[in-house]
């Protein structure tokens, strides 16, 4: 038979001594693996909330749903806020801006064909599409949105689109100015083919001439001012 083997007790030794580290690995792992379980406990433990009202809540659940999902939420409330005078049914109703913006219909498909290039020029331009949990619920009434625009106001191929209000000053001042200059042109272009035998234009040239008092006398005007043609 085999006999003992001398290294034996050197392996023990050095086993020996590694023993410590190898446990306080263990204890780390242990702790940390509790840690774990506990954390894991409480989150289960704590009740979630259910918000379903409210505006920032819209916000957020309207944001991380689908649009199948929005489409398919009822969740109206058609006697909180009822009418108190009647008015004239209008077939794009829109809710009221918001202060400093101004709101505005803007063509989205035509023929069922979605007009991306137009949306992108209104995009470039400043607006932006107005979200249904900006508003008052009540005004979903008047709104139906399909597909990828389920959380904008979408309407007969029209999406409700707002723009803040100093931007659209700007905008104003910019065709003012380009209408004014091209009226200009137009007069510079009929003047400059003006002819005197033909003319294009014909300006009012008119001198009207009254009669002073003779001798401490005020004579009587005619009814009519005598008019001299230049």
């Amino acid at each position: 038979m085999p006999g003992p083997r001398k290294n034996a007790p050197r392996q023990r030794v050095e086993g020996d001594l590694m023993a410590p580290e190898v446990l306080e690995a263990n204890i780390r792992r242990a702790e940390a693996r509790r840690g774990q379980i506990n954390e894991e406990k409480r989150v289960k433990r704590t009740p979630i909330p259910r918000r379903t009202e409210g505006l920032a809540n819209d916000a957020h659940h309207v944001a991380d749903e689908s649009a199948r999902q929005v489409d398919a939420r009822e969740t109206i409330d058609r006697d909180s806020e009822m009418p108190t005078q009647w008015r004239e049914p209008q077939r794009l109703d829109a809710p009221p801006p918001r202060p400093g913006y101004r709101n505005r219909w803007v063509s989205l498909r035509t023929d069922n064909t979605e007009d991306a290039e137009h949306l992108e020029e209104m995009l470039d331009e400043g607006w932006r599409p107005v979200k249904r949990s900006r508003v008052r619920r009540v005004h979903e009434l008047t709104a139906s949105s399909h597909g990828k625009y389920g959380q904008y106001y979408v309407k007969r191929g029209l999406i409700l689109m707002e723009i803040p209000e100093r931007i659209m000053v700007q905008r104003d001042r910019f065709y003012r100015d380009q209408t004014r200059a091209q009226n200009k042109g137009v007069d510079r272009n009929m003047f400059k083919l003006e002819n005197r035998y033909m003319p294009l234009l014909k300006p009012e040239r008119q001198t009207r001439v009254t009669t002073r008092a003779r001798r401490g006398r005020l004579e009587v005007a005619d009814d009519e001012f005598d008019s001299v043609e230049t």
